[in-house]
């Protein structure tokens, strides 16, 4: 019989801040372009703010934004 024991992991519920994924929000809505986020406090920095703290930006946000800021 082995005695090596091993230590449960610590589980989170929060995402680690470098996984994070911003959303854009337009106007004052508190739902996101894409529809799958609310407006958090602090939700609302610029893409290069966003790239420096290592976040992935939403992909159908971003694709939505344009296409409603270019007109298309």
């Amino acid at each position: 019989m082995s005695t090596i024991t091993t230590e449960r992991p610590d589980v989170t519920a929060t995402t680690p801040e470098w996984r994070r994924i911003c959303r854009f929000y337009l106007g004052d809505s508190q739902i996101s372009v894409c529809g799958t986020a609310r407006r958090k406090p602090g939700e609302d920095h610029l893409d290069d703010e966003c790239i420096a703290r290592c976040h992935t930006q939403c992909v159908v946000c971003q694709e939505m934004y344009i296409a409603a800021t270019v007109g298309i």
